[in-house]
């Protein structure tokens, strides 16, 4: 069956996905709709998804702040959305920004995540250091 999926019309591809949000992966450039609907569904499903919109990333960042690990480069906009909802989220961010590292640090205290402010303090002053030997 699974050979067969990249000759599904727009309907049949909906189907498919409603029915397991995961069988996007063997759609061939599913339109924007198809992939709304297996994030909206499972956000994690972005990950079996060529080159997503924007849009379709912004969706499954807002649904999981882990769906960001499955988004190649993603934009600061899309960091901040994740770390506001929660500053583990930077575990899955490769070099943040400074603002995106503040937003954590000022919502830390709030979700009550002592354990990652010192997780991000430390690797600050590790920088520094490396840094400084550098220079």
């Amino acid at each position: 069956m699974l050979k067969y999926m990249n000759n599904l019309s727009e309907d049949e591809q909906k189907l498919a996905v409603s029915q397991n949000e995961f069988l996007i992966e063997y759609i061939s450039n599913p339109s924007e709709e198809v992939q709304k609907l297996a994030v909206n569904q499972n956000a994690y499903s972005i990950r079996h998804i060529s080159n997503p919109s924007e849009e379709v990333k912004r969706l499954a960042v807002s649904k999981k702040f882990g769906s960001i690990a499955y988004i190649d480069n993603p934009s600061e906009e899309l960091q901040k959305l994740a770390v506001s909802q929660s500053g583990y989220a930077l575990y899955h961010i490769k070099n943040p920004s400074i603002e995106v590292i503040d937003i954590v640090l000022e919502n830390a205290e709030k979700y009550k995540e002592q354990e990652l402010i010192n997780y991000i303090m430390f690797n600050l002053y590790m920088k520094r250091n490396v840094l400084e030997n550098y220079i």
